[in-house]
């Protein structure tokens, strides 16, 4: 509701609407001042951080597993010591920590920022093979979209061509074998699903493909022994037979040893 405002007059003649106007103007000059001596002190008190202490007292927080509690002094530290020497040693227990509470997006940030700010800090080695384990960490299972199994093995693989020796090459490369096993997953599946639904032919190319693609993965007898199987459905038998006794050649785990050999003695006796 509107109401209009109405001149009223003091004994000294003066209006009272005008005195209302000084004292609203001294409010806001006292107002701002006040906000102006809060800002100096908060100033001050960020200037007056210790940020070497705070970055030890986090050390010895992560030295004694309090992972949450370390990340925690740092993210704070970290708002107050833009510009402090030891910035990258935050960055990187920031990211230990992170990584630790198997917070992958957040240790990856971290990582990611300490190789690009202080590519010769010395834990830039392990800074890009941990970004490499998250990328791991962080990839959808098999039957989901693998496009960030792939980034892992990319990240993986160009750690392993920078620092071939490290100590965490191997590391590396025991990662980029399980990102090879989800992708042989995925396609495993893709066969599985055709044969599913009667789709032989289907099945048989991802069989080869995956057979092509992935000779080291765990699940390569059952993938030649499905599509010995799919050829024979398929009345393919010479192929059946040979694609077979190439599995028993190979010398797979005894199961599947067991099924190759009394599907091969089925198709001879037909």
């Amino acid at each position: 509701m509107y109401i209009q405002a109405t001149t009223l007059t003091t004994k000294t003649g003066k209006p009272k609407r005008a005195m209302f106007k000084k004292k609203i103007v001294t409010l806001a000059l006292m107002l701002a001042c006040s906000c102006m001596v809060i800002s100096v002190f908060a100033a001050k008190k960020k200037k007056g951080t210790d940020c070497g202490a705070k970055l030890h007292q986090a050390i010895d927080k992560f030295n004694k597993h309090h992972y949450y509690s370390a990340k925690s002094l740092l993210d704070e530290t970290m708002l107050d010591c833009g510009g402090s020497d030891n910035y990258d040693s935050m960055l990187y227990y920031a990211g230990q920590s992170a990584y630790c509470m198997k917070k992958y997006d957040d240790a990856k940030l971290n990582f990611e920022n300490l190789t690009q700010k202080y590519s010769q800090a010395p834990w830039n080695e392990e800074a890009l093979f941990r970004i490499g384990a998250c990328n791991y960490f962080l990839s959808n299972p098999p039957e989901r979209d693998q496009a960030g199994t792939k980034e892992a093995i990319t990240a993986l693989t160009t750690f392993i061509e920078t620092f071939p020796s490290g100590v965490f090459a191997d590391s590396a490369r025991a990662y980029i074998l399980k990102c090879r096993e989800k992708l042989a997953k995925k396609e495993f599946n893709a066969a599985r699903f055709y044969e599913t639904i009667g789709q032989y032919e289907a099945a048989i190319v991802y069989h080869k493909n995956f057979i092509q693609s992935f000779p080291e993965s765990q699940l390569i007898g059952e993938t030649k022994f499905n599509m010995a199987a799919d050829l024979i459905k398929l009345n393919r038998l010479e192929e059946a037979k040979t694609a077979l006794n190439d599995l028993l050649a190979a010398q797979p785990s005894k199961e599947i040893n067991d099924k190759a050999a009394a599907l091969l003695n089925k198709i001879e006796k037909q």
